[in-house]
C-alpha cells in the first residue's frame, strides 16, 4: 500500500483551494456595467503571463520551450560531463566518467499542436464557466461541480481508447455522477430561479476540460515535461487574453465610469488568473508523488470551496436539488478514482467468508427480533411508529458501516486511515447540511443557542473519541465483549434521558429493549462447543487487527 506524503496532500490542498478561489471569482465578476470579455481576457492574460515568463527562463537555460524530462536530464549530464570536447563524438551525450548515450528524441509535432490545444480547451472551459455562472450566481457551487466531473468523460475515452479497462465498481460510479448530473439538470428551470442554459453551459465547460485532459494525456505519451506542458498552455491562454483585451478594448470594454467598479474589472480577474497559475503548479507537484488519485480527488473538490465562498462572502445558496446533485457528483468521482479493482468484491460474511452462524446464534437472532417486534407494537398514543422505522433504518445504515470497515480491514487498510476516511466524509456531508441548513434559515435568531452551536459539537466529538477508543479496542482479541459494551450504549441514553429530561419510555418499549440487548450479548458471548478451525479470511482479519494494533 502506498504511503500519502503529507507533502503531496498539501499541494494538493493548495490546488483546491486555489482552484477553488478562481472559480469563485469568476462567478463574483459577473457584474453589471463590465464587459465580460475584459474580464475573461484579464483571466487568461494573467495565468498566460505566468506561464510566458517561465517559458522565458527555461529558454535561456536550455534553449527551448519545448522539451522532454530526457532533455532536460541530459542538459545536466552535459554540464557536469568531464570528456575533452577534442575526444567527444559529435551526436552523443557523455558522462562524467567517459561514457556515452544517445541524445533525447526530439518532440513531435503532434505533441507540440496537442498542448496548444489544450491551452484552448482550458480557455474554452473558463469561457463556458463564467457564462454558467452569469445565469445562476447562487449555483456557481453545484456547476463547478459539473465542470470538475471531467473524469466521467476522460475515465470512458481511456477506456475504448487507451484499453484501460474500467471495472464493475468504477462503471457504478460512472452511474452515480450521472445520477447527479441528472439531478442537477433537472433542478435548473425558472420556477427555481436558474435556467437551464447554465447547465448546459457548465457541460459544454466539463467536455471543454475533458479534451484538454486527454490533450495533456496525449502529449505526455508523446514524452513532453510537464513544465514544457504548462508553458504551452498557459502560452496559448496568453495570446488568447490578448485578442480578449483587444476586442474589448475596441469596444470601449476596459474603461469603466464607475470607481467602484474598478476591484471586479481589474484586481479580482488578475488574481482569478494569477491563482489559476498557482493552482496549476501546485497540482504539478503534487502529482510527483506516487498518490494520483488522492490528489484527483482533492482538486476536483474544489467545487465545496466555491459553495462556502459564495454562501459566507455573498450569502448566495444553491437549491436543495442542486446541493444533492452535487454531491452525488463529487462522491461519484472520488469512488471512480479511488477504488481499486481487488479480487474479493463482497462483504456478505455469512455466504461469502463461511463463517456460519451455530443454532444458539440462531436462536439469539429470533430473540432479537422479538424485542424489535414488541417495540413496534406499540400504538400511536404512545409514540409514533414512524420514529421505529427511522431507527431501523439507522441499523440497517450502521450495519453497512461496519461490513464495510470489515471489507478495508481484510484488504489491509490500517485503523488509522479507516478512521480517518470516515470522519472525512462525515465533514463533507456536515458541510452540505449546515448549507443547506442555512438556505431554510436554521440559522437565523434561534430560541436556543446551546442546542443549535454548542451541544451538536459536543456529541460530534464525543462521537470522534468514541470512533477512536472503538478503533483501539478492537484491536485486542475480545471482539466479543467490546461488541456487548459498545452495543449497550442505549442504556445511557435511557439513564440520560431520565435524569435530564425526566423522559422514560413504556413499560412495552422497555421490555423490547432489553429483549434487544440480550440478543445481541447471546449472539456476540455465545460460542459453539466445538470451535472449528477459523476460515482464511478469518485469520487474515486477526493478523490485520494485530498489525494495526502494534502499528
Amino acid at each position: 500500500m502506498v504511503k500519502v506524503s503529507p507533502y503531496c496532500v498539501g499541494w494538493s490542498v493548495i490546488s483546491n483551494v486555489t482552484f477553488g478561489l478562481t472559480n469563485f471569482l469568476i462567478s463574483y465578476t459577473n457584474v453589471d456595467g463590465i464587459d465580460p470579455w475584459a474580464v475573461i481576457g484579464w483571466i487568461w492574460f494573467t495565468s498566460g503571463l505566468i506561464g510566458v515568463l517561465t517559458g522565458v527562463y527555461f529558454w535561456f537555460k536550455i534553449g527551448r520551450v519545448f522539451f522532454t524530462a530526457d532533455f532536460l536530464e541530459s542538459q545536466k549530464i552535459q554540464k557536469s560531463s568531464t570528456c575533452s570536447p577534442e575526444l567527444a563524438e559529435a551526436g552523443y551525450v557523455y558522462l562524467s566518467n567517459g561514457e556515452k548515450h544517445q541524445p533525447p528524441a526530439e518532440i513531435s509535432l503532434r505533441a507540440k499542436i496537442l498542448t496548444l490545444v489544450g491551452g484552448i480547451c482550458v480557455g474554452l472551459s473558463q469561457l463556458m464557466m463564467k457564462w454558467a455562472f452569469a445565469t445562476d450566481p447562487a449555483a456557481s457551487g453545484p456547476l463547478t461541480a459539473v465542470i470538475s466531473s471531467d473524469i466521467l468523460v476522460i475515465g470512458v475515452y481511456c477506456h475504448f481508447v487507451y484499453n484501460e479497462k474500467l471495472s464493475w465498481t468504477q462503471a457504478i460510479a460512472i452511474l452515480v455522477v450521472l445520477t447527479g448530473l441528472i439531478v442537477m439538470g433537472a433542478s435548473f428551470d425558472s420556477s427555481s430561479g436558474g435556467s437551464p442554459l447554465g447547465f448546459i453551459y457548465a457541460i459544454l465547460g466539463m467536455l471543454s476540460f475533458a479534451a484538454s485532459i486527454v490533450c495533456i494525456r496525449s502529449s505526455c505519451i508523446d514524452g513532453i515535461d510537464a513544465w514544457s506542458g504548462f508553458i504551452g498552455r498557459m502560452g496559448v491562454m496568453f495570446f488568447m487574453g490578448l485578442v480578449a483585451l483587444a476586442s474589448a478594448g475596441f469596444n470601449g470594454g476596459l474603461i469603466v465610469s464607475n470607481s467602484y467598479l474598478w476591484a471586479d474589472m481589474y484586481i479580482w480577474p488578475m488574481v482569478s488568473g494569477a491563482s489559476q497559475a498557482v493552482g496549476v503548479l501546485a497540482l504539478n507537484r503534487a502529482l510527483i508523488y506516487p498518490s494520483t488519485a488522492v490528489v484527483n480527488v482533492i482538486a476536483a473538490s474544489n467545487s465545496i470551496v466555491v459553495l462556502l465562498l459564495n454562501w459566507v462572502l455573498l450569502g448566495l445558496v444553491p437549491g436543495t436539488p442542486k446541493i444533492i446533485g452535487m454531491f452525488f457528483v463529487i462522491a461519484g468521482v472520488s469512488l471512480m478514482t479511488l477504488w481499486k479493482p481487488k479480487e474479493v468484491v463482497g462483504i456478505a460474511c455469512h455466504f461469502l467468508y463461511h463463517e456460519k452462524l451455530s443454532l444458539m446464534q440462531g436462536v439469539a437472532i429470533l430473540i432479537v427480533l422479538t424485542g424489535l417486534v414488541v417495540m413496534a407494537a406499540f400504538d400511536s398514543r404512545v409514540g409514533h411508529l414512524i420514529g421505529f422505522f427511522y431507527a431501523i433504518f439507522g441499523m440497517l445504515t450502521f450495519a453497512s458501516s461496519l461490513l464495510f470497515m470489515r471489507y478495508t480491514c481484510i484488504e489491509g487498510q490500517a485503523a488509522i486511515s479507516r478512521f480517518t476516511g470516515r470522519l472525512f466524509t462525515m465533514l463533507f456531508i456536515g458541510i452540505i447540511a449546515l448549507v443547506y441548513a442555512a438556505r431554510q434559515g436554521a440559522s437565523e435568531a434561534p430560541k436556543d443557542y446551546g442546542s443549535l452551536y454548542f451541544w451538536p459539537n459536543v456529541s460530534g466529538l464525543a462521537q470522534f473519541i468514541g470512533v477512536a477508543a472503538l478503533n483501539e479496542a478492537v484491536a485486542y482479541p475480545c471482539t466479543a465483549v467490546v461488541n456487548v459494551i459498545a452495543a449497550s450504549n442505549s442504556i445511557l441514553g435511557l439513564i440520560f434521558a431520565y435524569m435530564f429530561l425526566g423522559a422514560a419510555p413504556g413499560a412495552t418499549k422497555l421490555i423490547g429493549m432489553f429483549t434487544v440487548i440480550s440478543g445481541v450479548m447471546l449472539i456476540t458471548l455465545w460460542k459453539p462447543k466445538v470451535v472449528e478451525e477459523e476460515t482464511g479470511k478469518e485469520n487474515l482479519l486477526n493478523e490485520r487487527l494485530l498489525e494495526s494494533a502494534g502499528g
